[in-house]
């Protein structure tokens, strides 16, 4: 997973922000498959007598849940937004129910790529999405139209879109995640709980941003066949913090480090 995701290189994990790992996972997990089936199909098969009957259910719907790519149409403040797949042709609006969205997609337009998981009426995010910001929503919608048509150019000719199989849902996310992760997208997550207020949240954002743009700077592949190298100066546990928020770098950013 981590090689087709181009987050495994030379024998090492290569991380630009703390979301990557849960992004890596999510695709091991949903589309890396070992005869058309994936770990949720394997568990179920292999596990069913061990899980309870709510736990079944659960991983029921994540057998059910895709790979989507969301616009969104409407917010629903402390509760979700309604959507549309931009990858179904003829999709009609669903309701996403995730708090944290409805408190940073503040207005129609927003889109976002993530796994959804139907529950009942409504669904729910997978967890490991990536938002594709303005600056760079023009070049990734162009190549995701670009491989749907040539993709399934039946389809969209005949305005048709059958649900998709397990390997075709697999084909989609082994695109469009490399593709967030060459842009960045990956960097403008960040973590808090909803109840938070929505400006700590983005500037939570924008610190994760600037952390990631430094560290592009300060990191580099060197030349195929050798080891990474580490440009610029090294930041020490107690001084400032490169992000700019003010503390120290062993209390912001380098918590985890």
């Amino acid at each position: 997973g981590g090689k087709k995701l181009g987050l495994f290189r030379r024998g090492v994990f290569v991380f630009h922000s703390e979301s990557e790992s849960d992004i890596l996972m999510d695709f091991c997990i949903h589309s890396m498959l070992r005869g058309g089936r994936n770990l949720v199909d394997e568990c179920l098969d292999k596990e069913r007598a061990a899980f309870a009957e709510e736990e079944i259910e659960a991983l029921q719907a994540l057998q059910a849940a895709r790979y989507a790519v969301l616009m969104v149409r409407e917010v629903e403040p402390g509760y979700g937004a309604y959507c549309v797949d931009v990858t179904t042709p003829g999709s009609e609006p669903f309701f996403l129910a995730d708090r944290f969205l409805s408190t940073t997609a503040t207005s129609s337009g927003m889109t976002l790529a993530t796994r959804i998981v139907p529950v009942d009426d409504f669904y729910m995010t997978g967890g490991a999405g990536m938002p594709i910001v303005e600056e760079t929503a023009a070049d990734v919608l162009a190549a995701l139209a670009k491989w749907l048509r040539d993709s399934f150019a039946t389809w969209l000719r005949d305005g048709m879109c059958p649900p998709r199989t397990r390997m075709e849902d697999a084909e989609l996310a082994a695109f469009m995640v490399p593709l967030l992760l060459r842009h960045r997208s990956s960097s403008r997550i960040a973590y808090g709980d909803p109840k938070d207020d929505q400006e700590e949240l983005l500037a939570a954002l924008e610190r994760e941003a600037r952390t990631d743009s430094l560290q592009d700077t300060q990191f580099a592949d060197a030349p195929d066949g050798s080891e990474p190298y580490r440009r610029g100066p090294k930041v020490g546990r107690n001084d400032p913090c490169p992000c700019g928020s003010g503390l120290k770098y062993k209390k912001c950013c380098g918590k985890n480090a």
